[in-house]
């Protein structure tokens, strides 16, 4: 799978990290909003006419976590798939604990192709499994 078309939300503060793998996902079709803060990337979401079709975030960001982020943006962006990155073990913990695709850092471009496409795999069919409701007598 490439990113050909789809639209990248990249937010990690470390500008030589942010830099490399923005380069990856460039590789790979992808465009790419960079920010390097939580509060940098919900202006750049509320700012950004189209769809954003991937959230990747660190972790640990200046004023608030990548998961804050992602509960933030996925107020007004509820289906927008989320991939967090970290160099922390209990960041990994923590992202499988919350339900979240992880990467830890540091990773190969190959590395970081194969979680996207099972993220966005994953996300696609939940996105297409019909609403359960339930009805009085079930």
């Amino acid at each position: 799978m490439t990113l050909e078309g789809k639209t990248i939300l990249l937010v990690e503060d470390q500008l030589g990290v942010r830099k490399r793998v923005s380069e990856m996902l460039h590789r790979q079709g992808g465009v790419v909003l960079e920010a390097h803060s939580g509060s940098d990337a919900i202006r750049a979401s509320q700012t950004h006419a189209g769809p954003i079709d991937l959230l990747v975030a660190d972790c640990e960001l200046p004023g608030m976590s990548g998961f804050e982020l992602a509960e933030d943006l996925r107020v007004h962006r509820r289906d927008l798939p989320v991939l967090l990155m970290s160099d922390s073990t209990d960041a990994l913990a923590a992202a499988h604990i919350r339900g979240f695709p992880f990467i830890r850092k540091p990773f190969t471009p190959a590395a970081l192709a194969s979680v996207i496409e099972r993220t966005l795999l994953s996300s696609e069919q939940q996105r297409d499994q019909p609403l359960k409701t339930e009805t009085a007598g079930d």
